[in-house]
């Protein structure tokens, strides 16, 4: 029989805990309530994070922080409100953050997590360092808004490097397909906190009227949630698409996963984020259709069709079907949506070339350190900026809007070959001896690389965090992989039976 004590560690580490956080967002999110339930969240986080000497109580926590605000109390567009300024509000939102705060950091050093760690075998260590060094230094040497060029360049120190290693270091000592198994459990919840807000806020926009334009087409800042406007929306939704693919493929909650999938691929539609739509549709497109075609093939290229495959393969064409039916008016808008804005741009940059010009040029005034994230004026819309107008303070720099041009023109030479190896290096633990359920979960991580081609998700603070968190369940499993080729016999045999425990691995997991 449990004593309390092992009951209480086993509801922190166990899927009771991530649950528990799953309802107090949505009740807070749905009551108007959330900086209650955030102040709430927080402390019990901090209380499960140094009770059971555990990262993994973290984990939802960071994949979920920003979901948890109620976008009517938000002081940007379309409400602007004071919410957050008045009263006792943000004291508790201030107690909130220092309690989260304190609490890892006292973690850190109770759970001795720096101690006895091979640092050499770390993966990504060192370009992840170089990095973070390059974004430490933006704008080095160049007059201009030093102070928070270094800020916003800490911050992306903070989810990149700090976040990466307390992460990758409380794992290490985690059961690679349990771990595999509880990343998959918080992803589905994540993604049906994302559902639940993104259906009722087009509820409430219907209802008040404000859904549509005059013109009949979906408005495109219906959707804004937490911090989030309807782009940083856009690509959290449409990174899920194969995060909770990979229980299809590998046969966790399959229906759970699929249906999961699919309604969130409609959230990314319904944010009407022109970059979520167009790498959305195209990682789900690319990504249903491996998965199906992974649940029908047997051994080889030999198809195997039964009764399971055929049920998740016929509801998969079904739903979409029935989706494409009822919503059919609302999807035409959509594509409305877009066409019309290719029409107009005919095939243009929606003045995205004249921001990559302009970065260029600065990055001509000072190739190898760059002009710094602040020092670029790009004169780009921020939805951020009245944020803390009442203060005149800047919270967010202006972006270039691709991520080539951002790195050469904010932080030269330096960033630009420090993140090119880096990214190599993320590639490397994506596709050595990888397996299809690893590289899903890689593939979802990277989306924030992949859409940064034409937007600036790689410098924001929200998208990387969920970034970081897969990467480094991710870096677990492949040093627990690599593990089997470290050793000093690498004789056919020993592949041989490294493939039939992988399988006698997988077989116990369907």
């Amino acid at each position: 029989m449990l004593t309390l004590d092992r009951r209480i560690d086993s509801f922190f580490l166990g899927y009771g805990y991530p649950i528990f956080t799953f309802a107090l967002i949505l009740f807070g999110y749905l009551s108007g309530f959330e900086v209650y339930t955030i102040l709430i969240n927080c402390i019990v986080t901090a209380f499960a994070i140094l009770k059971t000497d555990n990262v993994k109580p973290l984990l939802f926590f960071m994949l979920t922080f920003m979901y948890q605000l109620n976008p009517r109390h938000l002081p940007m567009k379309p409400h602007n409100s004071d919410y957050y300024y008045t009263g006792f509000v943000p004291y508790i939102l201030i107690a909130a953050a220092v309690i989260i705060v304190v609490s890892v950091i006292v973690f850190v050093f109770k759970s001795h997590l720096l101690s006895y760690v091979s640092w050499g075998s770390v993966p990504m260590l060192i370009p992840l360092a170089a990095f973070s060094l390059a974004m430490l230094l933006n704008g080095a040497f160049v007059e201009g808004d030093e102070l928070m060029n270094f800020i916003w360049g800490f911050g992306q120190v903070l989810v990149y490097f700090i976040i990466y290693i307390i992460c990758y270091l409380g794992l290490r000592r985690e059961k690679r397909y349990e771990l595999l198994d509880y990343l998959q459990v918080i992803v589905i919840l994540m993604s049906w906190i994302l559902i639940i807000q993104v259906v009722h806020c087009l509820g409430v926009a219907m209802a008040e009227g404000t859904l549509f334009t005059k013109d009949g087409e979906i408005e495109r800042r219906a959707v804004s949630l937490g911090f989030g406007n309807c782009n940083i929306v856009g690509v959290h939704t449409a990174m899920l698409i194969p995060a909770n693919l990979v229980g299809l493929v590998s046969g966790k909650r399959p229906y759970t996963s699929l249906v999961t999938a699919v309604l969130i691929y409609l959230c990314a539609l319904s944010t009407t984020s022109r970059n979520a739509m167009l790498f959305g549709s195209i990682f789900f497109v690319a990504f249903i259709l491996v998965a199906l075609i992974n649940r029908l093939r047997g051994r080889g290229f030999k198809i195997e069709i039964n009764r399971k495959s055929l049920i998740i393969a016929g509801s998969t064409v079904t739903a979409l079907l029935l989706v494409f039916l009822i919503f059919r008016e609302q999807i035409f808008s959509v594509v409305d949506v877009v066409s019309a804005y290719y029409e107009k741009m005919g095939m243009s940059d929606n003045g995205r070339y004249d921001l990559w010009r302009k970065a260029y040029e600065y990055f001509l005034e000072s190739p190898v350190f760059g002009k710094g994230f602040y020092t670029l004026n790009l004169n780009t819309p921020n939805s951020f900026a009245i944020l803390l107008e009442k203060f005149n303070i800047e919270l967010v720099p202006d972006f270039a809007h691709n991520t080539v041009f951002e790195l050469l023109g904010a932080t030269g030479m330096v960033g630009f070959i420090t993140y090119s190896v880096y990214r190599i290096s993320s590639l490397v633990v994506a596709f050595r001896h990888s397996s299809l359920d690893r590289l899903l979960w890689v593939v979802a991580a990277l989306y924030v690389a992949v859409a940064s081609i034409v937007d600036n998700f790689v410098f924001q603070i929200f998208s990387p965090v969920l970034y970081t968190v897969i990467m480094s369940v991710m870096a677990n499993v492949y040093d627990s992989e690599m593990q089997w080729f470290r050793k000093p016999n690498h004789s056919e045999e020993y592949l041989k039976a490294y493939e039939a425990k992988l399988k006698e691995l997988k077989s116990q997991n369907r």
